[in-house]
């Protein structure tokens, strides 16, 4: 199982899902917002409690820039070459994840509801 857990109200949550989602042809992605009762069943599962994207591939977890790498990794093609960013140290990709992050609703806005149209998302 690959299960991607987002933020559903961050615009560039929403628009990284939108881009897996377009290139995801085999649908092998499960994409669930962050408030869906499967995404906090796997959370609490998982002790995720970092505000992240959270990407769960069969039982391990990763977030942060760690999860962004490895769902690209996974998404396949080209952008697996972008797994090359894991010979910088965790820590520096997390910095910029988390920088990012703190401020991602001042920067690319905030929506009130999910809006990917993708039957797992629905769901």
């Amino acid at each position: 199982m690959k299960l991607i857990i987002f933020d559903g109200e961050c615009l560039l949550c929403n628009r990284f899902m939108k881009f897996i989602d377009k290139r995801d042809k085999e649908k092998t992605f499960t994409i669930i917002s962050r408030d869906e009762p499967l995404a906090i069943r796997a959370i609490h599962k998982h002790t995720l409690t970092q505000d992240s994207i959270f990407y769960i591939r069969d039982s391990e977890a990763f977030v942060y820039s760690q999860a962004v790498l490895e769902i690209m990794k996974d998404l396949g093609g080209l952008y697996k070459v972008l797994y090359i960013l894991k010979v910088f140290p965790k820590s520096l990709g997390d910095f910029f994840y988390k920088l990012i992050a703190k401020h991602r609703y001042k920067l690319f806005g905030k929506k009130r509801t999910c809006s990917i149209d993708r039957p797992s998302v629905k769901k």
